[in-house]
């Protein structure tokens, strides 16, 4: 028997490459059955991209109607959707996608599978049962949200055994873990036939064989489609011979005439969700990266009242653009902040804290692009509950003068409760080009964050709280 796997992954919104992968993959697939032959299409996770509109909207459910549409079999959980706006979006996602996604390990405190995953499934194709298990990537983020983050090998194991005690005779791991962790896999479990990955958006021309097992990745973006062909012994049902290869996407193929008018359909909800008002504004409120932006202030106003912190800090790198005067819809809300960081909260000193506002006012490092900001700069951090006077002209530790909080004059051996995001109050925000920490202290782990809330949440909570919004005015911080 001859199975054709197609696959894909980390395709990261790219809708008009997967409109034409789907075009390809379906020609490969009556291909494949007229010359007697099955064929399955896979993803390996990260279909969904945050900074897409229609898949921020939606919390990652436009890309599995679109997966749907194309006709996937199956589909991997990445990191996308779930740590930008939960592992609860997971439910939804599989229901979009018609299906659960593959995840053996999204486990509860309690050890049990989140809502929306299954570890594995058998698929019996020409006669042969073949063991489908999946894996979500590994991040010691997943604790943030009450998740566990298992060793994945264990996990593999009794999928493995699973699927064997189910029937099948082929395993085929789908993976989001990434090129290092599916090697290491391959070093300390046996029983797999092929590793189809993704996660680190590795492009595997050919194919790589280790210990037996044959590893496919096809890269990102959807620059390619990956096709594995097994031969596998009727009688036996064992592999008996495995190549792959990557299909270069041809500029020339039509758009799959289903994914696109599906696409379409999904643009003209979202565009009819993002009309819904949210709240008002007594003039437009402004947004500068590089100054002392009403926008700035604004959510650092509503972090800070959300937290109950005395004070807060900011980068603009997680803000867009600012709000019109007047009625503020959702789609204003969008076009803001679509930034997936949370609020969060810890305890500094005020030595730490003045350290931590002198970088960011700095005017040279404002022009610099942020390490965590997708080409954005680092800007100068908006405060809350803070003023201050900042001269950029003095030496380095001396910028700042009149520092107060809540109005009191700061007392740098005394400890405050300051809220940001989880840029600001980590060591995120706080490194160079070379991600080297900037601060002369180190941000511990005693940290506080509310999860899955986002910094857009918030900005549209403190506008649906205040409505009519007068813009914060300029002056917290005093530019000598």
């Amino acid at each position: 028997m001859n199975l054709t796997i197609l696959h894909t992954n980390d395709l990261h919104g790219h809708v008009d490459e997967l409109t034409r992968l789907a075009t390809t993959a379906r020609r490969i697939r009556r291909e494949v059955e007229a010359a007697g032959g099955h064929c399955l299409l896979v993803d390996c996770g990260d279909a969904e991209e945050r900074s897409v509109l229609e898949m921020a909207v939606t919390q990652g459910q436009a890309a599995m109607v679109c997966l749907r549409a194309a006709g996937y079999d199956l589909a991997v959980v990445g990191n996308g959707a779930p740590l930008s706006f939960g592992p609860q979006v997971v439910a939804d996602m599989a229901e979009a996608f018609g299906q659960p996604l593959l995840a053996g390990n999204l486990l509860d405190q309690d050890g049990a599978l989140i809502a929306g995953c299954t570890p594995w499934v058998v698929r019996t194709v020409g006669g042969v049962t073949i063991g489908f298990i999946g894996m979500a990537p590994r991040w010691e983020y997943w604790t943030w949200f009450g998740l566990q983050n298992p060793e994945s090998a264990p996990i593999v194991r009794a999928g493995i055994e699973q699927v064997h005690q189910a029937g099948a005779t082929v395993v085929v791991l789908l993976s989001h873990l990434g090129i290092v962790d599916d090697l290491q896999l391959t070093q300390h479990i046996r029983g797999i036939d092929l590793i189809v990955g993704g996660h680190s958006h590795s492009t595997i021309y050919g194919g790589l064989v280790q210990m037996g097992v044959l590893l496919a990745q096809a890269g990102d973006y959807g620059r390619f489609l990956g096709r594995v062909d097994l031969v596998i012994d009727d009688q036996t049902g064992q592999v008996t011979d495995k190549l792959a290869t990557l299909l270069p996407l041809d500029a020339d193929v039509l758009p799959d005439p289903k994914v696109l008018a599906t696409w379409r359909g999904l643009q003209a909800l979202v565009g009819e969700k993002l009309q819904e008002p949210v709240g008002e504004t007594q003039a437009a409120v402004n947004f500068d990266p590089l100054g002392e932006s009403a926008l700035g202030s604004l959510l650092a106003d509503g972090l800070r009242e959300r937290t109950g912190a005395d004070a807060a800090m900011v980068q603009p790198t997680s803000l867009l653009a600012g709000l019109p005067a007047g009625v503020v819809t959702l789609g204003d809300v969008y076009a803001a902040c679509m930034s997936p960081g949370n609020p969060t909260v810890r305890d500094l000193t005020g030595a730490q804290l003045l350290e931590m506002l002198e970088l960011g006012l700095d005017p040279d490092r404002a022009k610099e692009t942020a390490s965590w900001g997708r080409g954005r700069a680092n800007g100068r951090v908006a405060v809350s509950g803070l003023s201050a006077v900042y001269d950029a002209s003095a030496a380095a530790g001396k910028r700042l003068s009149d520092v107060r909080v809540a109005g009191e004059t700061l007392d740098p051996a005394c400890t405050y409760r300051v809220a940001g995001s989880d840029a600001e109050m980590t060591d995120l925000a706080w490194r160079d080009a070379e991600r080297r920490n900037l601060l002369s202290f180190e941000l511990g782990d005693d940290v506080e964050y509310e999860v899955p809330t986002t910094l857009r949440d918030v900005l549209e909570q403190t506008l649906r709280q205040h409505s009519p919004i007068t813009p914060p005015l300029p002056g917290r911080i005093v530019f000598a």
